[in-house]
């Protein structure tokens, strides 16, 4: 049982590291990590975070169980162009027709980040957003209640840019989806 375990997470490490991309519809992403508290991220994204590369439309799934805590979409953007992101949680499921989720985290939390990954995108582009001073962003992005819509309208100021997804508590498993459309 012990080896199984290790294995386990073995195998999860190796797919935070070498990333997960899938090109299916609606994607879902699991590893099982070490545990760690959620922090300002580094440029290079490490494990227990995970990070997917992103394609600009399509709808990808990620799963908040265990000890996954952050989620990372990377997305290439034109430098200079709109975009709408969007992110469906417990609050918001079911109001995109193509953004359903059948277990639904209650809430995350986002911050839309540009190329070096910690860099937030000003407080203004949220469509709801809160105090928040644990992340070290100083506020945090949510979910609208029961409405359809974007979370965040971004004109991208690099030609990277990142959804940076978080579990808002360590009792709120399940499921999310990202989205970014260039307008």
């Amino acid at each position: 049982m012990k080896k199984a375990t290790i294995m386990i997470a073995l195998i999860g490490m190796a797919l935070a590291l070498f990333g997960c991309v899938s090109t299916s519809e609606k994607p879902a992403q699991t590893a099982v990590q070490p545990a760690a508290e959620p922090a300002l991220p580094p440029a290079d994204i490490k494990p227990p975070a995970i990070k997917v590369t992103g394609e600009l439309g399509k709808v990808f799934t990620g799963e908040f169980s265990g000890e996954i805590n952050d989620y990372y979409y990377e997305f290439a953007v034109e430098k200079g162009a709109s975009y709408d992101v969007y992110v469906v949680d417990g609050y918001n499921n079911a109001q995109n027709p193509d953004m359903q989720i059948d277990t639904p985290a209650k809430a995350v939390g986002f911050w839309i980040l540009r190329s070096d990954a910690k860099t937030t995108y000003p407080q203004s582009v949220y469509a709801e957003t809160d105090e928040d001073s644990k992340s070290g962003y100083g506020f945090i992005g949510f979910t609208l209640d029961k409405a359809p819509g974007p979370v965040a309208t971004v004109k991208a100021m690099d030609t990277l840019l990142f959804v940076h997804v978080q579990r808002y508590k360590a009792s709120y498993t399940g499921k999310f989806m990202v989205k970014v459309v260039k307008k």
